[in-house]
Order: C-alpha cells, then structure tokens, then sequence
C-alpha cells in the first residue's frame, strides 16, 4: 500500500525477502527487487529517498541475536549504500516497543525506554544509526513509532487477533474497558503521511504514530461486533492498565490522522471475510 500511494508521483525502488508482492506487478513506477539485508546488498541505482519497512517481530522469531542481525545490522547496510547515493532523506518505521514497560496513561515521544525487549532495543540502535547518519552527512531524519498497523489482512497486534477470535464468535476478553484508546494506524493513513512527507522539509524528527480522537476500550469492541453483525460476546477484567498516546502538537498540525473510529471502522469492513 505505501508502495501503490508513493509510485503515483514518484518512481519506487520497492523490495521484498520471501515473498514477491503481486499487486505492485502492473505499476510503471515501480521497480521490485529481491533483497535479503540479513546478507551482504548491491544495489546500482541511484535514489533520492529511503523509507525502511523492513523488520524481523517477536511474532515470527524469539531468537534475540536475530532482532540485531536482521533489523539493526540490515539497517546498518542500507545507511551505508545510502552514503555511497548521497541520500538526504530517511524515513525509518520504528515501533512503541522501544518503550519497554510502559507506566504512563498518556505517553508522548519523551517518556523514558524501561527494559525493551531485544526486538525494542535492535529498534533503539537502529534509531541511534539514523540520528548520526543525519549528523555527519547533513541529511533530513523521520522516525515514525508504531503502534498497532491494521489493513486488510494484518497481523502481529493486538486487534487484527482480536478480529480473528470474534469472527470465530469465541469470547474476547479485554482489560479496562474505560480506557481512551486510540494505539493503531490504518496502514493507509501511514502510506498519505510517508508521501506528504516526501514534499515536506525537516531535519530529524521523532513522532509516536495515533489516531486522533481516542474512543473507550469497550467501545471500540462494540463497534467491531455491530459492525461485523455478531452478538456481542465479552468479558471484561476490571483491571487497570494500558495506555493512549498523546499526539505531538506538530504531527496533528503536519499530517492528516484518521479518527479512531473510522481506522476500526476501515479495518474491519476491509477483513469482513
């Protein structure tokens, strides 16, 4: 999807591991390669702009040598062939999980890293990479945390699960439901803000990625169920815990958030089979 948003005014270097991503064939602006960035990378062409997706989760690997080999080297590769084209613009997807244990109710980009898993610290290095690569070669820097990325046939978070157990009219079970929560990105709205911020200028920036309006925990659900046509089936701990995420005042005023509600509502009308 970032791809199929940025090839309509730009030409694309797009790359895959295992893969190859069938819906990008017929695209003029895109150019596919193969690259494997856990092994050495040649890559002749020269290009202006690199946006890194690339990352091994927790979800499909527990072993923690990996999370540096793979993200944080890998990176470490791609930052040298950048040098090498003189690139002065890198927008890297980082996680929240760089937070580790998180105790705020509201968190914004200075709460502090408590213990982060070896997937949050390869994300943190390679965080650090891009800050000095930025430095010494007077180039532009966006880091964009992410929470939850949710589209059509996501995985690896917590309500693209959630979605699969309801559809199996199983019982879901969630914590404070009072929570104002709003931990997710359409995989859409990210693709408008990566290409807005192609035109944009900066120098190095760090936002934690949201939806704007937060709706009650609870709530959230009840829409899935409404919107899925299933009785409502679940069971709620009364439990403290969770958090939202505080939008930065120059991210609101940059880019154009999808609310809440119409992110849940997107996703779920886009996995309704």
């Amino acid at each position: 999807t970032v791809s199929i948003k940025l090839a309509k005014k730009h030409y694309v270097f797009a790359s895959y591991n295992k893969n190859k991503p069938v819906n990008l064939k017929r695209n003029k602006n895109i150019e596919i390669h193969k690259i494997d960035i856990s092994k050495n990378i040649t890559f002749e062409r020269k290009f202006d702009v690199l946006v890194h997706c690339a990352s091994l989760v927790p979800a499909l690997n527990s072993k923690k040598n990996l999370f540096n080999k793979i993200n944080y080297q890998g990176f470490k590769k791609l930052l040298t062939i950048a040098k090498k084209k003189n690139c002065k613009k890198i927008i890297l997807l980082s996680t929240m999980s760089v937070y580790g244990e998180i105790k705020s109710q509201k968190i914004t980009e200075k709460e502090k890293f408590r213990n982060p898993d070896a997937y949050g610290v390869s994300k943190i290095k390679m965080e650090n990479s891009l800050k000095r690569y930025c430095k010494s070669n007077n180039a532009s820097g966006l880091i964009l945390r992410l929470p939850g990325l949710v589209g059509f046939k996501s995985k690896n978070n917590f309500l693209s699960n959630a979605l699969n157990i309801i559809k199996k009219k199983k019982e879901i079970i969630i914590n404070n439901p009072n929570l104002k929560f709003n931990n997710l990105v359409h995989v859409e709205n990210l693709a408008e803000i990566i290409n807005l911020s192609l035109k944009k200028k900066f120098k190095f920036e760090i936002y934690n990625l949201a939806c704007k309006n937060p709706l009650r925990f609870e709530d959230i659900f009840k829409l899935i169920f409404k919107k899925l046509k299933i009785k409502k089936n679940i069971k709620i701990n009364k439990k403290d815990g969770g958090f939202s995420i505080k939008l930065n005042k120059n991210l609101k005023k940059r880019y154009k958030l999808y609310s809440t509600k119409y992110a849940v509502q997107k996703f779920v009308s886009e996995n309704l089979n």
